[in-house]
């Protein structure tokens, strides 16, 4: 599973899960100046400073919103929290990890509301589930 979300500078970022990473189906990112090329741009692991790491289904949306380069979002199946950066994704800058007060879930989504600072985090529920059910949370960004 693959999303790209367009970043300043004519920059775009592509999620992805890496079935055979050391960490199985941990999430990657990649940066390309094409949503086109990312097949030659370099993947990195997101993992929080914290030592959270990301896991499954991956979703990615930027926001102006936290600073002058905004923030990359990311969520992913293995946490209910989103893991955010702050440095366009730069190569060693810093995930941090959020709590969201939210459930995990399968391929969940991300939409930024009209504030730029508010998320709307939905999922409905777990591949094979028997008891699945849509959730919807709005989460502010610090």
């Amino acid at each position: 599973m693959t999303t790209i979300a367009e970043l300043p500078g004519g920059q775009w970022i592509l999620t992805y899960e890496y079935h055979g990473a050391p960490a199985n189906l941990a999430a990657y990112y990649r940066i390309s100046s094409s949503p086109l090329t990312f097949q030659s741009a370099t993947g990195y692991n997101i993992k929080a400073t914290t030592g959270e790491q990301t896991k499954s289904s991956p979703y990615v949306v930027w926001t102006p919103y936290g600073g002058a380069n905004g923030t990359i979002v990311v969520s992913a199946n293995s946490h209910d929290g989103l893991f955010i950066n702050k440095a366009l994704g730069a190569v060693g800058s810093a995930w941090t990890y959020l709590p969201t007060g939210s459930t995990r879930g399968y391929a969940r989504g991300l939409t930024l509301l009209p504030t730029s600072n508010q998320i709307l985090l939905t999922r409905g529920g777990y591949l094979g589930g028997s008891s699945n059910q849509v959730l919807a949370t709005v989460l502010n960004l610090p």
